[in-house]
């Protein structure tokens, strides 16, 4: 067991860094089994469960689907991996190919490939999301591998095709997931997680597009997928889901790019996730001021690198870019409050600092939702 780099590269001849836990000896070949967990550079989010087979050089949710499938040529062809206009070479092993690392490559084929397993590592990620033991989980939750892996191998291994853009294919998923939707429900999640596969490029070229569509999921695709489950079916709000485009959530992930990837150091400061309603307790206002719903500052789901969850303390918070809504921060209270009118996706910055000193900048995005029925 081994600590990263902070890029997430290990190995023999890699300086990581000597914080604990390390145990064991680094092994010459890629000849173990491998589990890593930790939080993803690109976007800020905690995973667990990610795993790789022995013999791979590369640890990705991809490969975490090859090891529960239990065959790489089974999941190339499931995804359609070989075929089609963004079909990958044949050279192009999926356990030991670094998109990462090859998205600046100058050769054209290989940066080809690198774009497609980055949209298709994305994909898989976002179905780890939805496919949870938990399901009524955070939009900011840690997104374990294991179940989702497991669900998508036993429907290859069953002989099915995953055409991730395919809402049928996303019913038969989601189906097999936690939980037990109405049908209607169901219809809803898959048409609009298929819209949302739609919308997302086949091919994604750099780290910024990538953590925009991630956050076009979890800040604006997920919170509807939670919303269903609240209210009843065939209401006002499942009309207001079904009408959601494919051209509304590029829109949506075209309005996250901006935003800077949470920095990596001694404390991370993990995205989050508020709405203001008219249902809350004081409508369209939120105090917080402890780490359980619903009062849960946005610090709350901060991590150490290589020690896990640990909140901080908010030292300062500020509002962003509208006037609609105010943010103020007493003590260690944080409240929320819509301003006049305003409906629509805003953000807050705030800086926490952990027990041991380190300090990070994380950002809090806010939704303020029209009034509803229930």
């Amino acid at each position: 067991m081994t600590p990263t780099t902070m890029d997430g590269e290990f190995g023999q001849n890699v300086l990581v860094s000597a914080q604990p836990p390390i145990s064991g000896q680094v092994p010459a070949e890629p000849t173990l089994r491998m589990e890593a967990w930790g939080v993803d550079t690109t976007s800020g989010f905690a995973y667990i469960n990610m795993m790789a087979p022995a013999g791979a050089t590369v640890i990705s949710p991809l490969s975490t689907l090859i090891d529960a499938a239990g065959s790489e040529a089974r999941v190339r062809a499931a995804l359609g991996l070989d075929t089609g206009a963004n079909a990958l070479r044949a050279e192009t092993r999926l356990l030991t190919f670094n998109p990462a690392l090859s998205l600046g490559s100058a050769d054209a084929a290989v940066k080809r490939d690198a774009e497609r397993l980055t949209t298709v590592n994305l994909q898989l990620l976002v179905m780890a999301s939805l496919l949870k033991e938990f399901p009524g989980d955070l939009e900011d939750s840690t997104a374990p591998l294991a179940n989702s892996s497991r669900i998508l191998a036993d429907y290859i291994n069953a002989g099915g095709k995953v055409d991730l853009t395919d809402a049928a294919t996303l019913k038969a998923l989601i189906s097999r997931g936690p939980g037990a939707d109405p049908v209607d429900r169901l219809d809803l999640r898959a048409g609009l997680l298929a819209k949302y596969m739609t919308a997302m490029p086949a091919r994604i070229g750099n780290f910024a597009d990538g953590r925009a569509w991630a956050y076009a999921f979890r800040f604006f695709v997920f919170p509807e997928m939670r919303r269903l489950g609240s209210f009843l079916p065939g209401g006002p709000t499942a009309t207001a889901i079904a009408a959601i485009s494919v051209d509304d959530i590029a829109a949506s992930a075209a309005w996250f790019r901006p935003f800077e990837v949470p920095k990596i150091n001694g404390l991370v400061a993990a995205p989050d996730y508020r709405e203001l309603t008219s249902w809350l307790a004081t409508p369209y206002a939120l105090t917080m001021d402890q780490c359980e719903e619903p009062r849960r500052l946005p610090s709350c789901n901060d991590w150490r690198p290589f020690v896990g969850l640990s909140p901080s303390q908010i030292e300062t918070a500020v509002s962003a870019n509208t006037a609609g809504v105010a943010v103020s921060l007493m003590g260690t209270t944080l409240k929320l409050e819509r301003v006049g009118a305003f409906t629509g996706l805003t953000y807050v910055t705030y800086t926490g600092r952990s027990a041991d000193g380190y300090s990070a900048t994380g950002t809090m995005f806010v939704r303020v939702r029209p009034a509803e029925t229930h």
